[in-house]
């Protein structure tokens, strides 16, 4: 059985789930956290890795809020330091885009930047990174995304601005399970930013 993260492909998630279980695993993906939650439940996927912290802005509520709905294990875990990059389709300068396209904490993750370079600009919230990189290809206006190298390559983007985020940027990410033969407990401590134990 796969295992699942959010997708599409070309998420930090994706990322950290190949260096957490290795390059050959298969992977589904699911176009919201609350869908990995419910693959879990009804056992489409044998376990799934969901953004839990990070660094820079703080809890997902939607994984705490899928493990306390369908009361989920947490089996393992793993940090992933996130570089976040301003990403096109077409040629366009930094002064002339009218839209940038994003998760909600990558845009937050890059706040500075933004105010800085992208006042005048439309911030377009997206369910994923990688889904805003894959938007981006239909995209008919002067318009940007925020994601990963690896999206850019994925989906045939340029990278206009390297690293945008604000610095000390990781994200951790956790294995969680439906219930089974093997029982997890898992402990949150929010004042160092995530503390988990088996």
């Amino acid at each position: 059985m796969a295992y699942a993260v959010l997708g599409p492909a070309g998420t930090f998630s994706e990322e950290a789930a190949r260096r957490y279980w290795g390059s050959q695993v298969v992977l589904e993906t699911a176009e919201s956290i609350d869908k990995l939650g419910l693959m879990l439940a009804d056992h489409q996927a044998e376990g799934a890795l969901a953004p839990l912290y990070n660094s820079l802005t703080g809890w997902v509520n939607p994984t705490l809020e899928i493990l306390r709905k369908n009361l989920l294990l947490i089996k393992g875990h793993i940090e992933l330091p996130v570089r976040q990059h301003l990403m096109v389709g077409n040629p366009c300068r930094l002064q002339d885009l009218e839209v940038v396209i994003s998760h909600p904490l990558a845009l937050r993750q890059c706040s500075q930047f933004i105010a800085r370079n992208l006042g005048g600009a439309v911030l377009e919230p997206c369910s994923s990174t990688a889904g805003a990189a894959r938007a981006l290809l239909t995209e008919t206006r002067p318009a940007a995304c925020i994601g990963s190298y690896q999206a850019a390559r994925m989906y045939g983007l340029k990278i206009l601005r390297q690293d945008i985020n604000l610095p000390g940027n990781i994200t951790h990410f956790v294995h969680i399970a439906a219930p089974g033969e093997r029982n997890a407990s898992f402990r949150l401590n929010p004042r160092r930013g995530g503390d988990y134990r088996r």
